[in-house]
């Protein structure tokens, strides 16, 4: 089905109307939007902590953000949620006619730092310590792009140095920097933000409100706002309300931020729709529109995504065009050459908040969230600039593939409800994004898991501010910040503590170390050669569970990998960082998923109903898949590992993620214990999660009902 989507125009702020200081600094010929005026005031005055932009994709965000900055040198923390929005901001910044210089600021101010980059650096300066690094990193730029991961690190005191007070850099943060940027906030579940309101009301103690806070994103959550107002911070969302129009060019006072796009919906994956319209749709549309045509795919796997461009790489060199992958698996360099091509074939690492200059896309959609994300990259540009050359784009195409079910209910109705869209109709984006959010499943939220496992933040920064050496210094704040915390996470922080203290004397500590991480992760992750477009390869860290699944490999010892890799020791350096659980070569792909079996240990196979469906500390689990000659030898490797995991028997993880409804990619996994049960297993922060829903409403499997855990 196809509809049209109008174009979207933003509301300039009048000019006469600015604030002094902002007047007197703004560029000669520079329009800002209203939001964006509304944004710099909030963040200026004296009467709110938090600020919440939800302006549309594409009307400028990032720049309200830093306006505090452009004209007060006020210092900025920007927290992006990918390192690939990282590069695109710091280039948009710093380059010779980015941000900075055209304010007449210097592109020294600044700077960016991830882990990668913390490797390199202590690599290059022998002994030097992560946190020494951080803090020369504060201390050179005004405007510091990091990741929240770093943020939360430093604020849950991980950086510890012998001979140091315990809240040497956590203390820093409050004095080097005035403001905090989060940028697509959206993208983040209830664990990230419970660890980001701890470090938030942390540092909101600690400097007495002197720090703002600015969360960006065009689909906010809507618990934010609630949270924020029981922690006590003063919280304003500038609204879009009366600051867009859709349709004709209302004329002056107002600017372009989207174009009208021809959007086609479709109930199909990508591999299917590519092998049926590679010679009807996808290549003539480059071919008739050359050279004023660029491209994306954005798909849901990475092995879907290298699949397509096997499938597509000869068919557009040899109509003169080239296509290029970014993935998860793609190197840095290769990352960047991609944005370049004139398709770009990618997954998730480039649907948050990268400034794409196509107009053409095609991306599948599993939630509303990543169908708005995707379909967000297209329009944003009139054209695209080539060895020096701008090229005008003609019009604008979309295809959105998306379950069987989401099509149904935006075209033909759900149980006698009517159609949410029409065919052929022409919508405002606004009300296309009320569609999509009707159409998909409400996300699944996990409430319960503030109380459950969020509370393990709040407790160990209390815990670290008493610690003899910095007790004192705390004191006043210390008390107020308790019982900020326990407003907040409507709890009593001693049960917290009780709780951690009885995980520790079972031998389960395990589980706080991950529910104090930011994202968690793969339990098990692993090194992996992969050949990149350069005719070299590349070392790349993944999880084993999804390289045995999809990938054709090779295992490699830690040295032979090293030797292929020819990698640098800062390279080295990130990936023992990780504890890879084993070393591969990738050679290619699948054609499809493989499946895979998880052997639970003797002793699992013995445990009462008391121990399952809530998280626990496993160790000894092996992996069962056909057509592995080395899959002792991994076996070996894996028996030792111990891991946060939950295990519901008797259950298919299909079966579990509809009776719980959860996300669509949401990581479950088949077992098999020593006695021949079947059931499903999720492990790391996932298993946290869904302790959270179980210990209140357990699964019925069969099995004998028993005490949950609290």
């Amino acid at each position: 089905m196809q509809i049209e989507t109008l174009p979207v125009y933003s509301k300039l702020a009048d000019e006469s109307q600015l604030p002094t200081k902002l007047a007197e600094r703004l560029p000669q010929g520079y329009q800002l939007s209203q939001h964006q005026v509304a944004t710099y005031e909030a963040l200026c005055g004296d009467d709110v902590d938090v600020v919440i932009n939800t302006a549309m994709t594409g009307d400028g965000k990032s720049l309200a953000g830093l306006l505090p900055l452009l004209v007060h040198q006020r210092e900025t923390f920007a927290l992006y949620p990918t390192n690939e929005l990282i590069h695109d901001q710091f280039a948009s910044a710093s380059k010779a006619n980015g941000v900075l210089a055209q304010w007449q600021r210097p592109p020294r101010w600044a700077g960016r730092v991830d882990a990668a980059l913390l490797d390199v650096q202590a690599e290059e300066r022998t002994y030097a310590r992560r946190g020494d690094l951080l803090q020369e990193r504060f201390s050179e730029h005004k405007l510091l792009l990091s990741n929240p991961d770093i943020f939360h690190a430093i604020l849950q005191f991980c950086y510890q140095h012998p001979g140091r007070a315990r809240d040497w850099l956590a203390s820093r943060v409050g004095t080097m920097f005035q403001q905090l940027t989060f940028d697509e906030f959206h993208i983040f579940e209830v664990p990230q933000v419970a660890a980001l309101l701890t470090g938030l009301l942390f540092l909101h103690e600690q400097t007495s409100g002197r720090v703002k806070t600015l969360f960006l994103s065009a689909t906010p959550r809507v618990d934010l706002v609630p949270l924020l107002e029981r922690a006590g911070l003063r919280s304003r969302v500038v609204a879009s309300a009366g600051t867009y129009s859709h349709g004709a060019d209302p004329g002056q006072g107002w600017r372009q931020i989207l174009h009208g796009t021809t959007l086609h919906v479709v109930k199909q994956r990508a591999e299917e729709w590519v092998d049926q319209h590679v010679d009807t749709i996808l290549l003539p549309f480059f071919q008739q529109r050359r050279p004023h045509a660029k491209g994306a795919m954005i798909v849901g796997s990475v092995a879907a995504a290298q699949r397509l461009y096997q499938r597509l790489k000869a068919p557009f060199a040899a109509a003169g065009l080239k296509v290029l992958p970014n993935t998860g698996l793609t190197d840095r360099q290769d990352r960047r050459d991609a944005y370049e091509a004139d398709l770009l074939i990618g997954t998730s690492t480039v649907d948050v908040g990268v400034d794409f200059q196509i107009n053409f896309l095609v991306f599948e959609a599993s939630s509303a969230g990543n169908f708005l994300q995707r379909l967000g990259r297209l329009g944003r540009h009139k054209g695209y600039v080539r060895d020096g050359k701008f090229y005008a784009f003609e019009d604008f195409h979309a295809y959105a593939l998306t379950p069987d079910f989401v099509y149904e209910r935006l075209f033909s109705g759900h149980d006698g409800e009517p159609a949410l869209l029409q065919a052929g109709a022409t919508v405002p984006r606004e009300e296309l994004q009320q569609c999509v959010e009707q159409a998909f499943p409400a996300p699944t939220t996990f409430p319960n898991y503030m109380k459950c496992w969020g509370r393990c933040l709040p407790a160990n920064v209390i815990a670290q501010l008493t610690h003899p050496a910095i007790r004192d210094s705390y004191a006043g704040m210390r008390e107020r910040l308790q019982e900020r915390y326990e407003a907040a996470f409507d709890l009593k922080l001693g049960k917290a503590w009780g709780f951690g203290k009885r995980l520790r004397d079972e031998g389960r500590a395990l589980l706080i170390d991950e529910a104090q991480a930011f994202r968690g992760g793969s339990p098990f992750p692993a090194a992996v050669l992969t050949r990149n477009e350069r005719g070299g390869l590349s070392l790349q860290s993944y999880d084993l569970f999804w390289l045995l699944m999809n990938g054709e490999l090779d295992l490699l010892s830690e040295q032979e990998c090293r030797a292929k890799a020819k990698a640098t020791n800062a390279e080295w350096l990130g990936i023992e960082r990780l504890k890879p659980c084993a070393y591969f070569a990738l050679r290619g792909y699948r054609s499809e998923r493989s499946d895979l079996l998880i052997r639970l240990p003797p002793d699992v196979a013995a445990w009462d109903a008391a121990r399952q469906q809530n998280a626990q500390v496993l160790q000894g689990l092996k992996v069962d898949l056909a057509g592995c000659p080395w899959l002792n030898e991994l076996n070996r490797r894996l028996v030792g590992r111990k891991v946060v995991g939950l295990i519901m028997p008797g259950l298919h993880p299909i079966e579990v993620a509809r009776r719980l409804r959860l996300p669509l990619l949401f990581p479950i996994y088949r077992y098999e214990d020593s006695n021949g049960v079947t059931g499903s297993v999720a492990f790391a922060r996932q298993a946290l999660l869904l302790d959270t829903m179980l210990r209140w409403r357990s699964l019925k499997t069969g099995q004998p009902d028993g005490p949950i855990i609290c």
